[in-house]
């Protein structure tokens, strides 16, 4: 694809607030949440009131901020959990009917007549670990370890001795702890909830069930079966039903320990892994599902939601919606693209049994029974869904794509995907984190041009080295593999495949396009690592002059700030978004480091900048003529005759030579002086104010490729430094030499937490 036309196909990334959402229901399986996001980006396409389509309907958190925003949304979902999760926050039940309804949970009686939290807390307890101690201890949470049957260590609190510490589980202790229910018959009962002996289900249910401990899965079913014979009013049993869902996931044993990344694709048990206490689990659900406070109407299709916005649900696939809605009737399709994940798939199918019966578990029986999630499955499932889309909207509708946790097959799954449901791509944008993709399409007659006669590997390899030369720095592997598959499926090139691979895997295709990267006559690699998504790549032969996008980034803000003077923060952060678009957005941290070099924050004032006063320009005209009159006294004073030229000052000795090179900046965009300069001969300094000093350090940090081009030649020097020297006394050619470079910029982390 020509330049001209691939710019065209950038677009700024829509940005809501700069930190996602933790700690809501299950949303370590969910797109993750920035709140503001959604609306804003669908706002650019849709006004309020307008309706939308959520054809996959795996993001409750978004689809509800859109309602709240003022649209109506149809959602089409066949997995019941994130159904009964949108059901759930939806009503926003608030802070006070959460401790009710534990209250309730709580009181219930065990046939001996113990209160259910009683009962379930005693056998989380054990002899206290103090010798002098003769209480008992409660544990919070236990540490396992894939070779060991029992526990290894604990979290544990004794109210006697006022005990809180991790101890190891000696034989003793493990003695301690009282001896649980039957574990074969809660065992078989967690089975036959999901699966009957004869269903091919049963398996699968089976291995999933492995991943609870049998303290976690006996008491688990304990409290399901007190649950089951209450009596207890719909709403009750709904919110009891939430708070149980996220206490399933809480206890199983997919929690790597210590607390990391915890977005688990497969069901595979970490080597180290926690286990909470499930009461502690339970309490710690009502602060999961109580983050959303403000309620919003939710109805079954066909019935409609008001004209002020909310939600309609159709608890089934986008194909077997009925009746059908006009296709004239949406304004935009949003949606976040599933992604594969066998653990999410897997689990939903065994909690949806357990609470709410086998029926529950029939919409995922077809994905449960297949097992076998490979990506090039994945496409085929995407299709079937993206697909549908023409039937219910008009050809210029635009259709929003989010990918989320993104990843070199999901890009390409969904790429193939939209690309066989004749689809046609209309933007792309990436934030800064390399986690988001957002892409709009419509399903208007794609373009039918002919593939170029050309071959994966050399477009693939033409579309990296033009997308480097952009970018001017070395960049991440995934924001180059998302280049150049959207380079690939634009170029006509993706036609066919995977199943113009061998073995007609997409794994084969992403494979092909790696292997251009580990060519290392075209590109270098910085930090390498053992696979080929780690490191920073970069051309072995860059062109002759390029701008880095850190310096992009740095002119683009200092002119904002500059034209503004006083701006908020989010505020500057869409207009630097809108100035570079695409698969370039810069990360925040990159944004914060050069805007702290130029303004101050005032927090109080809605996070807003302000140029400190001597960052304007005329202050910094009156800087730079400062320096070179000192440079000029200097000169006069060490006897070297000077050159003047616009960018630099030249110093040069009694026989011609040339000494010192000098290079007045107010900013720290420092690459067009070192490779346009690198070859003069001397030394070649450049000046900076003290203020950009730190600025300059992090970029040295950030880029590899910057630290090789400065070579031992070059120096940076602070204003203040010149200052300094041209009120020494004893100031001579040698203590010159010597004092010039002895104040080198040093990277300090800012202390100034935004967010």
């Amino acid at each position: 694809m020509e330049a001209a036309s691939w710019h065209n196909l950038e677009a700024a990334f829509v940005t809501g607030e700069p930190e996602p959402v933790t700690g809501l229901p299950l949303d370590r399986f969910l797109m993750p949440y920035f709140p503001g996001r959604a609306a804003r980006w669908v706002n650019t396409y849709a006004p309020p009131g307008s309706w939308l389509l959520d054809p996959f309907g795996q993001d409750p958190f978004s689809v509800l901020e859109l309602a709240k925003a003022g649209y109506r949304v149809l959602v089409t979902s066949n997995n019941p959990v994130p159904s009964f999760i949108l059901k759930v926050l939806c009503a926003a039940p608030s802070q006070q009917e959460w401790s009710e309804v534990l209250t309730t949970l709580s009181n219930m009686r065990m046939l001996t007549g113990e209160r259910l939290e009683d009962y379930i807390n005693a056998y989380y307890q054990l002899d206290c670990p103090t010798p002098t101690c003769q209480g008992k201890a409660q544990v919070s949470s236990f540490i396992c370890t894939e070779e060991s049957p029992q526990p290894v260590k604990a979290f544990v609190r004794c109210p006697l001795c006022s005990l809180d510490a991790e101890v190891e589980l000696t034989p003793e202790l493990l003695e301690s702890f009282p001896p649980l229910p039957a574990y074969t018959a809660h065992r078989i009962r967690a089975l036959e909830m999901a699966a009957s002996l004869n269903d091919p289900l049963r398996p699968v249910m089976e291995d999933v069930i492995r991943f609870y401990s049998e303290r976690a899965l006996v008491l688990f079913q304990v409290i399901l079966s007190r649950v089951k014979s209450a009596t207890l009013s719909d709403r009750q049993r709904m919110l009891i039903q939430a708070l149980l869902l996220t206490t399933a996931d809480q206890i199983n044993q997919l929690w790597a320990y210590p607390l990391g990344k915890n977005r688990p694709h497969q069901l595979l048990r970490p080597p180290i892994y926690q286990e909470p206490s499930l009461w502690e689990s339970l309490l710690r659900s009502k602060s999961q599902w109580s983050q959303f406070t403000e309620p919003v109407v939710i109805r079954t299709w066909p019935d409609l939601p008001p004209q002020k916005g909310g939600i309609t649900l159709f608890e089934g696939r986008l194909r077997e919606l009925s009746p059908l809605p006009d296709p004239s009737l949406f304004g935009a399709v949003f949606t976040s693209v599933p992604r594969r994940n066998q653990a999410y798939w897997n689990l939903c199918g065994l909690w949806s049994a357990w609470l709410w019966g086998r029926p529950a578990i029939e919409p995922l029986r077809h994905s449960l029974a297949r097992q076998r999630y490979d990506w090039t499955w994945h496409v085929k499932a995407l299709q079937k869904v993206i697909s549908q889309l023409k039937n219910h909207t008009l050809p210029h509708t635009p259709l929003l794509l989010q990918i989320g946790e993104l990843d070199p097959r999901f890009v390409l799954a969904t790429l193939l995907a939209s690309q066989d449901a004749d689809l046609s791509l209309k933007s792309f944008s990436l934030d800064g984190e390399d986690i988001t993709l957002q892409t709009v399409w419509d399903h208007e007659t794609p373009s039918s041009h002919t593939p170029p006669d050309e071959t994966i590997p050399s477009a693939a390899r033409q579309a990296a080295k033009v997308f480097l030369a952009d970018a001017g720095e070395p960049v991440s592997f995934l924001s180059l593999f998302t280049h150049i598959s959207l380079s690939l499926y634009t170029d006509g090139l993706l036609k066919g495949q995977p199943q113009a691979q061998p073995n007609g895997t997409l794994n084969e295709l992403e494979d092909q396009i790696e292997d251009v990267l580990r060519d290392d006559f075209h590109f270098e690699r910085f930090y390498p690592g053992q696979t080929i998504d780690t490191g920073l790549f970069w051309l072995t032969e860059p062109p002759a002059l390029y701008t880095p996008l850190i310096d992009r980034v740095e002119q683009n803000i200092l002119e904002i700030l500059q034209q503004f003077r006083q701006i908020p923060n989010h505020e500057l952060v869409r207009l630097v978004y809108e100035n570079i678009r695409g698969l370039l957005t810069p990360d925040q941290e990159t944004i914060d480091a050069i805007i702290q070099s130029y303004a101050d924050l005032d927090a109080d004032a809605n996070l807003t900048w302000t140029l400190r006063t001597n960052e304007s320009l005329t202050e910094r005209a009156r800087d730079l003529q400062e320096v070179c009159g000192l440079l000029e006294r200097m000169a006069n004073q060490l006897k070297y005759s000077r050159i003047l030229s616009r960018e630099n000052i030249v110093w040069r000795d009694e026989q011609g030579r040339q000494v010192y090179t000098f290079f007045p900046s107010g900013t720290a965009i420092i690459t067009p002086y070192l490779l346009k300069y690198a070859s003069l001969p001397g030394l070649k300094l450049i000046v900076i104010p003290g203020g950009r000093a730190n600025l300059l350090s992090y970029k040295l940090k950030r880029d590899p490729n910057l630290q090789s081009l400065v070579t031992s030649d070059w120096h940076f020097v602070k204003f203040r430094h010149l200052r300094n020297l041209i009120d020494n006394p004893l100031l001579s050619r040698e203590l010159f030499a010597s004092q010039i470079v002895g104040d080198p910029p040093e990277y300090r982390a800012s202390q100034l937490a935004l967010f």
